[in-house]
């Protein structure tokens, strides 16, 4: 799903992609997690389902910020929020703990630099900076923007 947002107020904003499912949930109703099936599974994997009353989902926001491309772990509404998710380098899949990923450094990038950690700013504004300080964007008032 596209949540395409247009310049606003003179500043370009993001194009967002939102798989609609959680990212801990694997086949089979088990949670990455915790390794055991998760409560919520039985009511599916859509954005209605029974997972988005569940403190422990994320969903991977594809957000691209040209030239950037970042993964944001989110909450079922959309707010950014740090937790664990599963990523995928080199044939090797580990739990990492963080924000997201800046996807256009991650292989060029060594150790965890590529992730992002988040910096609550005030009410409504998240700042997402890579762990090396090279990339960063800001979610306000529920829009990604450059930062």
């Amino acid at each position: 799903m596209l949540m395409d947002f247009p310049l606003l107020a003179g500043r370009v904003m993001a194009d967002v992609f939102n798989p609609g499912s959680c990212i801990n949930l694997q086949a089979g109703g088990a949670c990455c997690l915790r390794e055991s099936p998760c409560p919520h599974a039985s009511a599916g994997r859509g954005l209605e389902a029974g997972w988005v009353g569940c403190v422990e989902a994320r969903v991977a926001l594809r957000v691209i910020l040209a030239p950037d491309e970042f993964m944001v772990l989110a909450d079922p509404s959309g707010k950014p929020l740090a937790g664990k998710f599963p990523l995928r380098r080199c044939r090797v899949t580990a739990v990492e703990d963080g924000a997201g990923v800046h996807t256009s450094s991650l292989l060029s990038s060594r150790g965890d630099a590529a992730l992002l950690d988040a910096v609550e700013l005030g009410p409504g504004t998240i700042m997402l900076t890579t762990r090396d300080g090279n990339a960063s964007l800001l979610w306000k008032s529920g829009r990604f923007q450059p930062a």
